[in-house]
C-alpha cells in the first residue's frame, strides 16, 4: 500500500508541475483548457436546461418524457464508457512506456495495475463528466436540489456509475491481452464486437415500441399511453436504471428508495473491483509479456510474401497516386491495422452506425403528410451525420500529422517535402470520411422516406461538412502537433484536440442552423401559406459559402504553415 501511494504522489506531483510551470507555453496551454472547459461546461448546461425546463412546463407527459430521456442518457454513457475505458486500456494498461518503467521496479505488479488502472479511469471519464455533470446539475436546477442533494447525488450516485464500467472495461483487455497468448487480439475483438452488437439489436428489437403517427400527436393522451410503454430503460438490473431511479427518488425525497439504488451502485462497485484485482493478480502480468511478445507464424510470413510480391496478381488499388504518396499511404493504413486501439475505437463506432441505422429502420413513425416533422427530423439526421463526421475526425484526423514521431526529421529532410505529406493527410482523410458520411446519409434518408428535395440538400451539406471538418482537424493538428506523444487518444484529448472538437462542433451547428431557415420558411410556405422569398435562399447559400471558404482555406493555410516553421524535429 505504501508502494502505491508513493507512485500515485509522484504522478500527482508530476501532473501538477506540466499544469503549473512558470512557462509561457504551459500558461497558455492552461489557459486554453480552462477556457474550453468552462465553454463546454457552460453550453452543455444552457442546452440541457433549456430541454429539461420545456419538458417540465409538459404538466401531463413533461415528468414522464424527462425521466425517459435521462435514462436513456444514462444507458448511452454507461455503454460508452464501457467501450472507452476497453480501447484506452489497451495502450494504457499494456502499450506504454511508463507501464514498462513501473512493471520494472521492485514492487508488486497490482501496485503497477492499480496506478495505471486509476490513469485509465482519468482518461476515459473526463469527457463524459463535461456532459453528465450539466446534464445533472440541470437537473437538480430544474426540480430545485438543495445542497445536500447534490451531494448525494454526485458523491454516491456518479462516481460508482463511472466505476462500474471502468472495471468492466478494464477486465475486458486482460482478458483480451491474456488470450492473446493463444490467438491474435482481431479474432478476439471482431467476434466479441459483433456479438454485442447483436445483443443490443435484439434488446432494442425485444423492446421495440408500438407505432406512432405524428399527425396524432395533438392528443396528449394518445402520446402518454405510447411513453408508458416505452420499455428500453425498463431492465432493473442495470446500473444507468439504478442511478435514474435514485435520481427520481432523490427528486421526491423517498430515502428508502434512494438509499437501496444507491446501495445496488456501491455494492456492485466494491464486488466488480475486487473480482478485477482479482483477475489482474492471475493474468495482468502474463497478458502484458504476451503483448511484448513477437511472434512469426508460417501464416503470417506466407501473407506478408505475398503482399510484397503484389497480392490480387499485381492490382494495385492506388496506381493512380504518385509514388511517394502512395507509400505514405500504405504505410498510414497498415500503423492502423497494427495499432489495436485505432481499429479496436473506428470498428465499436461503425458498429454504433450499423445500429443506428437497423433501429432507424425500425423507428415506428409515421410523417402523416406533415412536411413540418419531415423537415425537422431531416435535420436532426443531418446533425447526427455531422456530429458523427466532427467525432470521427477529431479522433482519427487530427493525431494523423504527430503520428509520424519522431521520423518527422527524415521526411522533412526527403524528396517527400513536409507540404506533400500534408495534403497527402489531407486528401485521403478527405476521401475515406466523406464516403462513409455520404453512406450514413443515404442509408439513413431512405429508412426516414425523405424526398428527393431533402435528400439532395443532405448531400450536399454532407459534402460540405466532410471537407470543412477534415480542413479543421488536419489544420489544426498540424497547428498542435505533438511528435513526442506515440498515443492517439491522447493527441485527440489534448489542449489542441479539445479545441479542434469546440470548433468543429460550433462549425456543425452553424451548418445546421444556415441551412433549415430557408428550408423551415419554405416548408412552412407550403403547409401554411406563408411568405417565402427566394432571397433566402440566396442569403442563406452566401452565409454558408462564407462560412465554408473560411473553415476550409484558414485551417489549412494556418496549419500547413505552423508545419513548415518548426524546428523541434
Amino acid at each position: 500500500m505504501k508502494e502505491l501511494a508513493l507512485i500515485l504522489r509522484y504522478k500527482i506531483q508530476n501532473s501538477r508541475r506540466g499544469f503549473f510551470a512558470p512557462r509561457l507555453e504551459n500558461i497558455l496551454r492552461l489557459g486554453v483548457n480552462l477556457l474550453v472547459g468552462i465553454l463546454l461546461f457552460a453550453g452543455a448546461y444552457w442546452f440541457f436546461h433549456y430541454i429539461l425546463t420545456y419538458l417540465s412546463g409538459l404538466h401531463e407527459i413533461g415528468s414522464l418524457l424527462m425521466d425517459k430521456v435521462v435514462s436513456l442518457a444514462m444507458l448511452t454513457f454507461f455503454m460508452m464508457l464501457i467501450l472507452s475505458n476497453l480501447v484506452i486500456s489497451l495502450s494504457t494498461l499494456f502499450k506504454s512506456k511508463q507501464t514498462e518503467f513501473l512493471l520494472s521496479l521492485p514492487t508488486e505488479h497490482l501496485n503497477t495495475f492499480i496506478a495505471r488502472f486509476v490513469d485509465n479511469s482519468t482518461y476515459s471519464t473526463w469527457a463524459f463528466l463535461f456532459l453528465a455533470l450539466p446534464l445533472l446539475a440541470s437537473y437538480g436546477e430544474v426540480h430545485e436540489f438543495r445542497w445536500w442533494q447534490y451531494l448525494t447525488l454526485f458523491s454516491l450516485g456518479l462516481i460508482p456509475f463511472v466505476l462500474i464500467p471502468a472495471t468492466l472495461g478494464v477486465g475486458s483487455s486482460l482478458l483480451l491481452f491474456y488470450l492473446r497468448r493463444f490467438t491474435r487480439p482481431i479474432n478476439i475483438i471482431l467476434p466479441l464486437v459483433a456479438l454485442v452488437a447483436l445483443a443490443t439489436w435484439l434488446y432494442l428489437q425485444a423492446n421495440n415500441p408500438r407505432s406512432l403517427s405524428l399527425s396524432s400527436l395533438e392528443d396528449f393522451r394518445i402520446l402518454n399511453s405510447y411513453l408508458s410503454n416505452l420499455k428500453a430503460v425498463s431492465f432493473s438490473y442495470m446500473p444507468h436504471v439504478w442511478l435514474s431511479e435514485g435520481l427520481k427518488a432523490l427528486t421526491v425525497r423517498d430515502l428508502q428508495k434512494l438509499f437501496v439504488h444507491l446501495f445496488a451502485l456501491a455494492t456492485t462497485t466494491i464486488f466488480l473491483f475486487r473480482m478485477l484485482l482479482l483477475l489482474s493478480e492471475k493474468i495482468y502480468f502474463k497478458g502484458w509479456l504476451a503483448s511484448e511478445e513477437r511472434s512469426s507464424s508460417r501464416k503470417a510470413e506466407r501473407r506478408a510474401r505475398r503482399r510484397k510480391a503484389g497480392f490480387w496478381l499485381g492490382f494495385d488499388p492506388l496506381w493512380w497516386l504518385p509514388p511517394d504518396t502512395r507509400a505514405l499511404v500504405v504505410k498510414d493504413l497498415k500503423l492502423f491495422v497494427r495499432e489495436p486501439s485505432q481499429w479496436a475505437q473506428f470498428t465499436i463506432l461503425l458498429v454504433l452506425l450499423v445500429l443506428y441505422l437497423v433501429n432507424l429502420g425500425q423507428l415506428p413513425l409515421t410523417f402523416g403528410g406533415q412536411q413540418l416533422w419531415e423537415t425537422v427530423i431531416t435535420f436532426a439526421n443531418f446533425a447526427f451525420c455531422g456530429f458523427i463526421l466532427a467525432t470521427l475526425a477529431v479522433r482519427f484526423v487530427f493525431p494523423s500529422i504527430s503520428m509520424e514521431g519522431a521520423n518527422i526529421w527524415s521526411i522533412g529532410s526527403s524528396p517527400l517535402s513536409l507540404r506533400r505529406l500534408f495534403w497527402g493527410k489531407f486528401g485521403i482523410s478527405f476521401v475515406i470520411f466523406l464516403i462513409l458520411a455520404e453512406i450514413l446519409a443515404y442509408c439513413s434518408n431512405r429508412m426516414l422516406y425523405l424526398s428527393g428535395l431533402m435528400m439532395a440538400l443532405t448531400g450536399l451539406g454532407i459534402f460540405l461538412m466532410s471537407l470543412g471538418l477534415t480542413s479543421l482537424a488536419t489544420g489544426c493538428g498540424a497547428i498542435f502537433a505533438n511528435f513526442s506523444e506515440r498515443n492517439p487518444g491522447k493527441i485527440a484529448s489534448s489542449s489542441g484536440g479539445m479545441l479542434t472538437a469546440v470548433l468543429s462542433l460550433f462549425y456543425v451547428a452553424l451548418m445546421v442552423f444556415i441551412v433549415a431557415i430557408p428550408v423551415h420558411r419554405y416548408t412552412l410556405h407550403l403547409s401554411s401559406g406563408l411568405d417565402f422569398s427566394p432571397l433566402e435562399v440566396f442569403r442563406a447559400s452566401i452565409m454558408m459559402l462564407a462560412l465554408n471558404l473560411v473553415a476550409i482555406f484558414l485551417p489549412l493555410k494556418l496549419g500547413l504553415s505552423s508545419l513548415e516553421k518548426r524546428s523541434d524535429f
